[in-house]
């Protein structure tokens, strides 16, 4: 494939803020784009060239389109972000926000704020940081790189929750 694979996790409300980045930019993702758009599906009611749209996919498929992309575009999820760092992906992340009605609290920005100072993905806020993540060229993880497993990166979020609630 070696074009974009997005994933926007399989939270039952839409994502726009993601949703909007692709459409903005997609002359910008490299081709084809594949989505994985879940409850967002209905905000693609225009055609884009060389973007291939799915509803869910099965993990296998999921693991084939991550492994094959050369740029992973993705919500905030542990999950997500766990399985780009196993494919030695430097992911570029973009965290729902309880502002736009994409999730119950800001819990992702809060997270990503925090994990970043790891610098195992690029915090994507907007179109123009979105540019500058594409123009960097830097999709994969330093070979020498630190890699988190799910159980580690858990354990690091659980961590950071109990600090927050004074534990």
């Amino acid at each position: 494939m070696n074009g974009t694979f997005v994933s926007f996790g399989n939270l039952k409300k839409p994502f726009y803020t993601l949703a909007a980045l692709i459409i903005n930019n997609a002359d910008l993702l490299p081709k084809p784009i594949i989505v994985q758009a879940g409850a967002s599906f209905h905000l693609f009611d225009l055609p884009i060239k060389d973007l291939v749209l799915f509803d869910r996919l099965s993990q296998e498929k999921y693991d084939e389109y991550l492994k094959s992309s050369k740029v992973f575009l993705a919500h905030a999820g542990v999950g997500s972000i766990s399985k780009a760092l196993e494919f030695g992906k430097f992911p570029a992340i973009v965290p729902r926000s309880y502002s736009n009605n994409e999730h119950i609290d800001d819990h992702q920005l809060e997270l990503v704020k925090e994990f970043r100072k790891m610098n195992i993905f690029f915090l994507v806020l907007s179109s123009k940081s979105l540019e500058k993540y594409i123009k960097n060229g830097t999709f994969t993880q330093a070979k020498d790189a630190f890699f988190f497993t799910n159980e580690s990166l858990s354990r690091h979020c659980q961590n950071y929750i109990l600090t927050l609630i004074g534990k």
